[in-house]
C-alpha cells in the first residue's frame, strides 16, 4: 500500500487523545468501571490485532486512573 502519509501519525495521535478523553469520561461512572472489570479479561484474550490491544491498554489506563481518583 505504500508509505503512510506524513499527516497520518499526528491524526492517529489526535485520535488517541480523543479516545483517552472518552475513556476517562466513561470510567467516571462506577457502573461503567464495573462493566470494564467484567469485560476486560475477555477483551484481552480475544484482541484481534494491535488496534484492539491498544484500545484495551487505553481503557485499562483510564480504569486505573479512575479507581485511584475514586479512592
Amino acid at each position: 500500500m505504500g508509505q503512510p502519509l506524513e499527516h497520518d501519525a499526528p491524526s492517529a495521535f489526535h485520535a488517541a487523545n480523543s479516545m483517552r478523553q472518552v475513556a476517562a469520561e466513561f470510567m467516571r461512572s462506577p457502573v461503567c468501571r464495573q462493566s470494564w472489570e467484567q469485560a476486560r479479561d475477555h477483551r484481552r484474550i480475544t484482541a484481534r490485532d494491535k488496534h484492539d490491544a491498544a484500545f484495551n491498554s487505553l481503557m485499562n489506563e483510564a480504569y486505573h486512573e479512575a479507581r485511584t481518583d475514586a479512592a
